[in-house]
C-alpha cells in the first residue's frame, strides 16, 4: 500500500504545471493553487508510512482469519470423526 501512495506523490508532483494555464483572469488564483498543491504532496508523502502499517495491519489480520477458519475446520473434521465412530 506504501508504494501506491509513492505513485500517487509523484503523479501529484508531476501535475504543478505551469502558471500560464490560468490565463491573465486566473493569474491571482495561481498562487493559491501552486500553494494547496504543493500541501496535498508533502500530505500524500507522509501517507506513504501509514499506508504502509496499514497494509501490515490487513496482511497480519488475514493471517489470523486464515488461522481461526483451520481450526475451525479442524475441530470440525474431529468431531465428525468421533460421531461416527
Amino acid at each position: 500500500m506504501s508504494s501506491d501512495f509513492g505513485q500517487l506523490a509523484e503523479y501529484a508532483k508531476d501535475e504543478e504545471g505551469d502558471v500560464q494555464v490560468f490565463g491573465l483572469i486566473g493569474m491571482p488564483l495561481a498562487t493559491q493553487y501552486f500553494d494547496s498543491a504543493e500541501k496535498v504532496q508533502e500530505l500524500i508523502k507522509k501517507m506513504e508510512p501509514a499506508g504502509e502499517g496499514l497494509g501490515r495491519l490487513i496482511g497480519n489480520s488475514c493471517s489470523r482469519y486464515e488461522n481461526a477458519d483451520s481450526q475451525g475446520a479442524q475441530g470440525i473434521g474431529q468431531a465428525g470423526s468421533e460421531l461416527s465412530a
